[in-house]
């Protein structure tokens, strides 16, 4: 019984501290542990089937795409500038790095990822506290009941007669 009970205290006192670890850093993991929640977003996009390299290449196609079309915009405005109209300005039509599905579609995804398993670890959390709060409860019950068994056994033993207690 003696060794359980040194189990149980180190049992609560390890969940204990392994819970508000996890609090701690569920709940600051916006500054603290970003990198932290960042890759477990990026390795569970790219299990996914989002990688980063893909998102990319479909921007770099569509940054492609816009170039091609601004060409042709510019060749529009050289002859209208031709024919008499106001000059063009060349570094409108220059080649841009847009990362629209980066901006709109992977970096959102990605924070909700991160965020999810920010509450998860919330939630895990608050269950090993839980279950620390449990382990200590019924420690100190254990506990209890071991000094209230030593306390009688002490009474019993003494010079108190035993009808001071009727029950025994």
């Amino acid at each position: 019984l003696n060794t359980t009970l040194k189990f149980m205290k180190f049992a609560f006192r390890f969940l204990y501290l392994i819970g508000f670890l996890l609090l701690i850093t569920s709940l600051l993991g916006g500054s603290l542990t970003d990198f932290v929640f960042r890759k477990l977003s990026e390795a569970t996009l790219e299990r996914a089937g989002l990688s980063k390299v893909s998102v990319d290449s479909l921007d770099n196609n569509i940054d492609e795409i816009f170039y091609s079309i601004n060409k042709i915009k510019f060749r529009i405005d050289k002859i209208r500038e031709l024919f008499g109209g106001e000059a063009t300005q060349t570094d409108i039509y220059k080649k841009q790095k847009n990362q629209l599905i980066f901006k709109k579609v992977y970096n959102p995804v990605m924070e909700i990822t991160g965020n999810l398993y920010r509450f998860a670890l919330f939630i895990l959390s608050v269950c090993l506290l839980l279950a620390a709060s449990v382990i200590q409860l019924i420690h100190r019950s254990s506990d209890l009941r071991k000094r209230v068994e030593k306390l009688e056994r002490i009474i019993q033993s003494s010079s108190i007669p035993s009808t001071a207690f009727p029950d025994r």
